[in-house]
């Protein structure tokens, strides 16, 4: 189907293009003119703009619109990112991941004052090759599967446009069937399916790799459907990274291939879409480490008393019961969580509020906007923190048994990224965990901490808030002051006191007002080469410290330079 769009050359002028013209033009628009895509078309809004603000302009094309450019903050270019700015990073240039609108590029993250920007793994265009395989003497019909897993691609495209605003595109190959060799399977699995797993990885490999270049993809998904003859785990998915144990089976004729690695039996495949979803969260990793996301599970608490409460000592985490979210429940096909989509980059630092004090409009998960979408609380005496996002049933949050309609409050150990939906009062039912959001005016209160949280009130533009926290025994506690080493470092002026944590300084002083020890971004997480050594994070001997008789990464590590 033919769209007739409005295209500004060197005159406007009305010509037809195909769809992927468009999808051309969109990401040359994204991208300054010596960008490979198109590099002899003539430049649009002064070079690279924001995706949401592309689509703008494409749009306006499409209507027969004269399109307008974004207004160029007047601060931009002064290394302080404020609230008109998605970044900052001191200059007015392109292609260095904040552009000269102030607006992180595409398939780019940036965080900080001034903004550092670097690729991320799950932003951008995610190629991915799914494999379909069978083995000897397995008498399904794979090709309908094959089909089926084309249908299924599909899917997957249209949510992650929805749920990314745009800046994660999949593009799937589906290959196959192949049919491999059972030597050396174990029948049955035998309980223990790591040697089918293998087998099944390396013969898959050489089997597609006369038919594609496996190095284009950075995302290989196998599925099957053998139960008996060489039967691998159930669905799982890793990220392979150098120095793993499978790293070494990702070897073709065109070289190394560096992908991450999903099994998905045919069963799950085809029932639960949301399964789909919750192998790719798996298989991504977010800015702030080599971990994907991780379970959203339920906690399920009870006082000392046996009494149901929203958090305490007495917990239940349960997997399957947070089914509001793709992570939390495999059946369900609803967006990822706020946190989670921070992790991946979706969100940018005006979406980000980190309090414990405040009146705040938190808007809606659903849409790309940029006010507060997710809101962070560092919990003092623990390494935790709460956050709250706001549904509202549109889009793919629009298909749940139970109404995706108001704002929803979750736990997260920052110390291990494990997340938890929490069940906030009243409780209806004090034997069954509801997964419902907070009632309008029904306080949550943590008194240890002093802190209360209120919805004032719900529309379907966004949800106001209220987050008190009172003095506790005369001060306001934090983590910059209550004694407890939450980010388990021991980084600091006096490493002995937790509460000296280099985060806790600002402008060369310590400030015990300071809410979270794992605020700022420490060098060691932020994906950067800080001291130009030509190491990063992980890599960098500096980030690594002494434990359990070894060297081992510490993310918390504020210098690549010490």
């Amino acid at each position: 189907m033919l769209l007739v769009v409005m295209l500004l050359l060197t005159s406007w002028s009305v010509i037809a293009l195909q769809q992927q013209d468009v999808r051309n033009l969109l990401f040359h628009i994204v991208n300054p003119p010596s960008s490979s895509l198109n590099p002899n078309a003539p430049e649009y809004c002064d070079g690279a703009i924001s995706l949401l603000d592309a689509r703008n302009f494409i749009s306006a094309l499409i209507r027969g619109q004269e399109p307008s450019c974004p207004t160029v903050p007047a601060t931009c270019g002064n290394a302080v990112r404020d609230n008109t700015e998605e970044c900052d990073d001191g200059n007015r240039n392109n292609n260095d991941g904040c552009s000269s609108q102030c607006t992180a590029e595409y398939g780019f993250v940036c965080r900080g004052h001034p903004s550092q920007c670097h690729r991320q793994e799950s932003l951008g265009d995610q190629r991915v090759l799914t494999i379909i395989v069978g083995f000897q003497d397995d008498p399904q019909n794979y090709e309908i599967y094959k089909r089926e897993s084309e249908e299924r691609a599909a899917f997957v495209q249209q949510y992650f446009q929805e749920a990314s605003y745009g800046k994660t595109r999949i593009i799937n190959t589906v290959v196959g069937p192949y049919t491999l060799s059972r030597e050396g399977c174990i029948p049955g699995g035998g309980g223990n399916y790591d040697t089918n797993d293998r087998l099944m990885l390396q013969r898959g490999i050489q089997a597609a790799d006369p038919d594609v270049d496996l190095r284009q993809f950075n995302r290989l998904i196998f599925i099957n459907k053998d139960y008996n003859l060489c039967p691998t785990g159930n669905s799982g998915s890793t990220i392979l990274r150098e120095g793993d144990s499978l790293f070494p089976l990702l070897n073709s004729n065109d070289g190394q291939v560096s992908a991450s690695f999903t099994r998905i039996p045919y069963s799950s495949f085809s029932l639960q879409d949301g399964n789909i979803l919750h192998e790719f969260g798996h298989s991504q990793s977010d800015y702030r480490s080599s971990f994907a996301l991780s379970h959203l599970n339920a906690n399920f608490c009870r006082d000392s008393a046996g009494n149901k409460v929203t958090w305490s000592a007495n917990c239940e985490n349960i997997f399957g019961l947070a089914a509001i979210d793709p992570m939390g429940n495999t059946f369900y096909s609803n967006h990822y969580n706020a946190l989670y989509k921070e992790r991946l980059g979706w969100l940018s630092e005006k979406n980000v509020i980190t309090t414990n004090n405040g009146d705040y409009l938190i808007e809606p998960l659903e849409t790309p906007s940029d006010g507060p979408k997710l809101i962070k609380i560092p919990i003092p005496l623990s390494t935790y923190q709460y956050f709250l996002d706001f549904r509202q049933p549109v889009g793919f949050d629009a298909g749940n048994e139970k109404p995706l309609d108001g704002v929803f409050l979750y736990l997260n150990d920052l110390s291990t990224s494990w997340s938890f939906l929490l069940d906030p009062p009243p409780f209806g039912d004090a034997t069954q965990f509801e997964f419902s959001p907070m009632q309008v005016g029904v306080p949550y209160t943590h008194p240890e901490i002093g802190l209360t949280i209120t919805v004032q009130q719900v529309t379907p533009q966004g949800a106001r808030l209220s987050i008190r926290t009172i003095p506790v025994n005369g001060r306001i506690i934090t983590q910059c002051n209550d004694g407890f080493n939450n980010d388990n470092s021991g980084e600091g002026v006096f490493p002995s006191r937790d509460d000296t944590d280099w985060s806790c300084f600002r402008n060369g002083a310590y400030d015990p007002n300071t809410l979270s020890e794992f605020e700022p971004f420490a060098e060691c997480e932020d994906f950067y080469d800080n001291d130009r050594d030509g190491t990063t994070d992980v890599w960098d001997e500096n980030c690594q410290r002494p434990q359990w008789g070894g060297l081992f990464y510490n993310s918390q590590d504020n210098s690549e330079s010490s």
